[in-house]
């Protein structure tokens, strides 16, 4: 991410420090003082193979905290929150490791990995699959470039719903959201 480049609101980025000594190195992915009104209550890992794609899906209630430990990643974003002062923003950024990515909810988010990588995630919420809204991460509505040609998809990425169909469930679902992101 270029310094001052535009993200939805409450999108935070911030670069870790790592301490090294002839044994190796360690680094602190995460403190509670670093965000005493947040606390993490699921810890995930993903290792995502070079050419994957996760995504693209949006959280109604828990917000994302992302951690680069190995490789690069491409995260798209998208301010589905109709009354943020950066609705309709799209963001494609990219984390090398040891940077960290916090996604609040209804913010649309998927990741690219050009290379293999290893992230680690922490959520507000453990998964609930009632809280992981879909869509397609090439429908063109979402304009969008990946630096990922012919990605390796999940099935349910693969089979994804287009962003007004996505969009149709997030305000079926009471969420306020966009109408469009024409």
């Amino acid at each position: 991410m270029t310094p001052g480049a535009a993200v939805p609101v409450g999108v935070e980025r911030r670069s870790l420090s790592s301490f090294s000594d002839h044994r190796g190195a360690i680094a602190e992915l995460d403190r509670a003082s670093w965000h005493p009104e947040r606390t993490n209550l699921q810890w995930t890992l993903i290792h995502s193979d070079a050419g994957t794609v996760r995504g693209a899906h949006v959280h109604a209630t828990h917000t994302d905290q992302l951690v680069v430990v190995s490789g690069h990643m491409a995260i798209a974003l998208v301010d589905l929150r109709r009354t943020s002062p950066t609705a309709h923003l799209r963001a494609m950024i990219e984390l090398e490791p040891l940077d960290v990515l916090v996604i609040p909810p209804l913010v649309l988010h998927a990741f690219g990995f050009p290379t293999d990588t290893v992230v680690v995630n922490a959520t507000t919420s453990e998964y609930d699959p009632d809280d992981d809204f879909e869509t397609r991460y090439d429908d063109p509505a979402l304009g969008l470039t990946w630096p990922v040609s012919a990605p390796r998809l999940s099935t349910r990425d693969a089979s994804a719903p287009d962003v007004a169909t996505l969009l149709e469930r997030c305000r079926a679902g009471g969420l306020d959201v966009v109408s469009s992101l024409a």
